[in-house]
């Protein structure tokens, strides 16, 4: 394994696991500026909030066949490559069904981050 391998992998799993701390508790204060800010209801609001846990909890079932069949190493990095490309989908949307849609990915794609420490 080459010297940058050593040293760069370590420190995006420390960034992943940052990432999975940040996100949930940077996202709940912001509920009340995503209904001004996306002209959307409390309930829509609320339901990202629901598809953030229902994609945590789901994945679970899968990641585990898909990290045993491709290892975890490439599963690691193909889902942070998604993570950020979900996270600015999210961040430059104006609809509240993309944003609904991002982030069931975005969990998903978090939650890749557990495959590496299982």
């Amino acid at each position: 394994m080459k010297k940058n391998n050593l040293i760069i992998f370590p420190l995006l799993l420390v960034l992943y696991e940052i990432a999975t701390y940040l996100t949930n508790d940077a996202y709940l204060p912001a509920l009340p500026n995503i209904v001004s800010d996306l002209a959307t209801t409390n309930y829509l609001a609320q339901l990202t909030l629901t598809a953030w846990f229902l994609g945590s909890a789901s994945l679970q079932l899968i990641l585990g066949p898909i990290s045993d069949y491709y290892g975890r190493r490439p599963v690691l990095l193909t889902g942070g490559i998604v993570f950020i490309i979900s996270t600015i989908i999210c961040t430059l949307t104006n609809n509240i069904n993309i944003l609904l849609m991002n982030v069931i990915q975005m969990e998903i794609i978090l939650k890749i981050n557990f495959v590496y420490q299982a």
